[in-house]
């Protein structure tokens, strides 16, 4: 998480505000994907592979089949989303954007599973790695690729994680036997998916409305009006109800986010905070919208904790 804020803050010095808004969209709408076509593989893949006949098998099959969901999630998404998203997402035609977005959704997809892969077999040392190395090859792509704007962060940060994917299956390979199947069998998810399944299609009801109404708002509206809309209601809320944490923490967001007024975003988030400690969005929005932009990384993560 450390090295996250680090690569955020990093891009907000390097990159446009609005091309890094677009980017934030594009890793927001790839990890929502990601969830979906996760299937709950995950749980799945954590109580069952120690005892599993073909624990590589099991492993290799959960992160072929979720990785290849992603990839068509991805595609049906800008089909049905690109001849109404921003311009600026390059969305409706072919390029360098598509692509990246595509490869990312599947490599957070299958890294899901590599996670929970490695945490069952014990492999706590080659999953420190795999954050680790995916975290300064993010760092060393994103200081060429920033004068590309949000097409160079997303290049560099798939390229990230597809070099941390990989590593760690290098050492899931070395941690689990082959056994005598060596290639992914779908028959092996067959039966656990049945239970799994109805699991996750009520998890992804529950996430669909704070991830998918936004972004499609975004989509409809343009960032330029939705964000001019939001520092009106923001303002608005604080006037009618002074005391509301909600009211004060979206409008810190707008001060941070649109305004670059750092003390301003600070005394809000502060006076939120004050309010309501227990508000959780307060301490997160405060962290990664005004204290990691000012380089204060220790407070941010005390306040993520």
């Amino acid at each position: 998480s450390g090295l996250g804020l680090v690569f955020w803050w990093l891009a907000t010095w390097l990159v446009d505000p609005e091309e890094l808004g677009v980017f934030a969209g594009w890793t927001a709408a790839a990890n929502l994907l990601a969830a979906i076509a996760g299937l709950g593989l995950a749980q799945v893949v954590m109580r069952n592979l120690a005892a599993s006949a073909s624990p590589r098998v099991l492993a290799s099959t959960a992160v072929v089949l979720v990785g290849s969901l992603g990839v068509l999630l991805g595609v049906l998404a800008m089909l049905v989303l690109g001849p109404i998203a921003p311009a600026s997402l390059h969305l409706d035609q072919a390029g360098t954007e598509r692509l990246a977005v595509l490869c990312l959704v599947a490599v957070s997809a299958a890294g899901g599973i590599i996670d929970a892969v490695l945490i069952a077999s014990g492999s706590l040392r080659a999953l420190i790695g795999k954050n680790v190395v995916g975290g300064i090859s993010r760092f060393a792509l994103m200081v060429p690729l920033a004068d590309h704007g949000s097409a160079g962060l997303l290049v560099a940060y798939t390229i990230g994680a597809a070099l941390a994917l990989g590593l760690a299956w290098l050492g899931i390979r070395r941690a689990l036997p082959a056994g005598e199947r060596r290639w992914p069998q779908p028959s092996v998810l067959r039966p656990y998916l049945g239970l799994t399944l109805g699991n996750h299609a009520g998890a992804v009801a529950g996430i669909l409305p704070m991830t998918l109404v936004p972004l499609i708002v975004l989509g409809v509206l343009g960032p330029a009006d939705v964000w001019a809309k939001a520092a009106s209601s923001a303002a608005s809320a604080v006037m009618l109800d002074g005391l509301s944490a909600e009211a004060h923490t979206s409008l810190a967001h707008v001060h941070a986010t649109q305004d670059w007024d750092w003390p301003g975003a600070e005394r809000e988030f502060l006076h939120s905070i004050h309010l309501n400690a227990r508000y959780s969005t307060a301490h997160h929005w405060y962290a990664m919208s005004c204290l990691v932009p000012m380089g204060r990384l220790d407070t941010a993560r005390e306040h993520m904790q």
